[in-house]
């Protein structure tokens, strides 16, 4: 568990990753940062199985990313069987930002439900 030890400081986050490449975070428990999970030009993102709560900004914040299908991932960002609680002061729990998705079908876009 990443608990945050203090009121954490704007474009603090528990995990950051800069243009990271086939990233997975299994089993991850984050509590209380500014934001939990922090990516930036990320190529393919997965969060299974994970827990991420109470961040003041977003539990998961993805920007400047481009979304094209690849045949091992496909996509930026796949977030499956995790919790991502409410946030303070009704921030997102996603944020995702100047996202591009290029050469994708509908069929590529699948699987938004609320749990």
């Amino acid at each position: 568990m990443l608990a945050a030890p203090f009121l954490m400081a704007p474009g603090t986050a528990a995990i950051r990753l800069d243009y990271p490449n086939h990233v997975t975070l299994d089993e991850v428990a984050i509590n209380g940062f500014y934001d939990g999970v922090f990516a930036d030009n990320a190529f393919n993102l997965r969060v299974w199985h994970s827990v991420i709560t109470g961040g003041r900004h977003s539990n998961l914040w993805q920007q400047h990313s481009e979304v094209s299908h690849g045949p091992d991932f496909g996509g930026p960002l796949s977030v499956e069987n995790s919790n991502l609680e409410s946030c303070e002061c009704s921030a997102p729990s996603i944020w995702v930002q100047d996202v591009a998705v290029v050469e994708v079908t509908d069929t590529d876009i699948v699987g938004v439900s609320r749990g």
